[in-house]
């Protein structure tokens, strides 16, 4: 396969992990080592980019001595970080990021691996409860699938890679579950954010279980899913962006204003016309001013996050005032992707760029693809028909006769939805062939009920 891998693996403490001689599938025998990501990767002959995934909980110090590589790896780097010196959430996450990096250049060194690891980005995603044992991290769990969407998401937009692996060998309590949950969520993005990818291929490795047994140990690096993906995750319903947990002590009232107005007034809209197929709609909601207001979003929420989040040094604990749903974060992603993939225009679609919007409906259901070019053929020949006979109409005229009789001036459900959203007497066509409802796409969508509805909280 050419083009690039992204690799995602889930990291818990490796201070604990000893040597163990891994085997892969693809003939990489006798490699002992204590974490399974230098072996994988040098059995996948691939361009691959690497996305490590920690917990905030590394900050608690692990005092036990276990002689492997991986514990001197750990002394010499993230033991050595001061959680002191902190003077921010943010910096306490940028500090273990950067010790990261410096275990994973330990690691080669002690092992004289050969093969340069393109480590992109370390994600440090949000702990629960007291997983060293010293510092408490309160918050909302589901915090941690929502950051780490957003970080990862970051490199999904810069490069179209074709294959997602998952490393799920480490990774303590929930990490591999949700770094399973979010591979769909990324090849999403991926797939409508790069017209040039008609799939990407999910590929999960694990290992088998290391006893605790002495001495040495061949594991096995399986193969637990190999599938290829081409249709996109909807969501069904649209959570706040943000919301306040308890009695919040920092100055917040509620949801800023302004990202209320971008969320619902925009990604909302977006999202509704993908998953009631809408391309007209969709087109309408992606101008170049309301596309620069969803770029700044995803953003925007992930600040505010960070601003609420308390370093308590005395009393070790770290507190997040504010919680982050993963459904709204991935909302605001996949309405980006959108965005990215139509580009800047003026709101008025003509054919070709309808045609390439059929192609984004074909992520979500090939029969979505069907549809959309099938309205756009009888479009077509409206319009060629008005050009034999010289006169100024609107479309309409291919639309089937029981929807021309009874679809009037007002939006239908089921008319909207079985054309596409082309229905009869809403859409006109101006003299150089480009497309408009004849009244506010907003108000069709409403008017019609193809909005997606929304919740008062993430856990709704």
């Amino acid at each position: 396969m050419s083009g690039k891998t992204l690799l995602l693996t889930s990291w818990g403490q490796p201070a604990l992990w000893r040597d163990v001689v891994y085997v892969t599938d693809t003939g990489v025998e006798g490699f002992k080592c204590c974490t399974s990501l230098l072996p994988l990767l040098k059995s996948l002959n691939e361009r691959i980019d690497v996305v490590i995934v920690i917990l905030d909980s590394l900050m608690d110090k692990l005092e036990k001595r276990l002689e492997s590589p991986c514990y001197r790896c750990y002394e010499n780097a993230l033991k050595g970080i001061d959680v002191s010196s902190a003077k921010s959430y943010e910096e306490l996450k940028n500090s273990l990021s950067n010790s990261t990096k410096e275990f994973i250049e330990c690691l080669v060194k002690e092992y004289s691996f050969n093969k340069e690891i393109a480590l992109r980005k370390v994600v440090v995603g949000p702990a629960v409860g007291s997983p060293g044992g010293n510092w408490m991290f309160e918050g909302n769990a589901m915090d941690y699938e929502a950051i780490v969407l957003e970080e990862v998401s970051e490199l999904c937009f810069e490069e179209p890679y074709q294959r997602l692996v998952l490393d799920l060998t480490h990774g303590i309590n929930f990490m591999p579950s949700i770094l399973m949950r979010l591979a769909h969520r990324l090849a999403s993005i991926l797939l409508v954010a790069h017209e040039e990818l008609k799939e990407v291929r999910l590929t999960v490795y694990n290992s088998d279980p290391v006893s605790s047994v002495a001495g040495e140990q061949k594991i096995n690096l399986n193969v637990i899913v190999d599938e290829i993906v081409k249709n996109i995750q909807l969501i069904h319903r649209m959570p706040p962006p943000i919301e306040k947990r308890g009695n919040i002590r920092r100055p917040l009232q509620g949801i800023p204003e302004h990202l209320k107005s971008m969320y619902y007034g925009v990604v909302k809209h977006i999202l509704s016309s993908l998953y009631y197929p809408s391309p007209l709609a969709l087109y309408e909601f992606t101008v170049e001013e309301r596309c620069e207001e969803v770029n700044k979003l995803a953003e925007e929420v992930l600040k505010l996050w960070l601003e609420h989040v308390e370093v308590d040094h005395q009393n070790l604990r770290v507190k997040r005032w504010l919680s982050m749903c993963p459904d709204s974060v991935y909302a605001i992603l996949l309405s980006k992707a959108v965005c990215k993939r139509l580009g800047r225009h003026d709101g008025l679609l003509d054919l070709a760029s309808a045609e390439k919007l059929a192609e984004v409906y074909g992520r979500v259901h090939e029969a979505l693809y069907e549809l959309v070019n099938h309205e756009l053929s009888k479009i077509k020949c409206r319009i060629v028909k008005r050009e034999i006979e010289k006169k100024p109409e609107r479309s309409g005229e291919c639309v089937q006769q029981e929807d021309r009789v009874s679809s009037g001036r007002k939006a239908d459900k089921r008319i909207m939805i079985a054309h596409a959203g082309f229905q009869e007497c809403l859409v006109e066509i101006n003299p150089h062939g480009k497309m408009k409802y004849i009244k506010n796409a907003e108000t069709i969508l409403r008017e019609a009920g193809l909005l997606i509805g929304t919740s008062k909280g993430c856990k709704e």
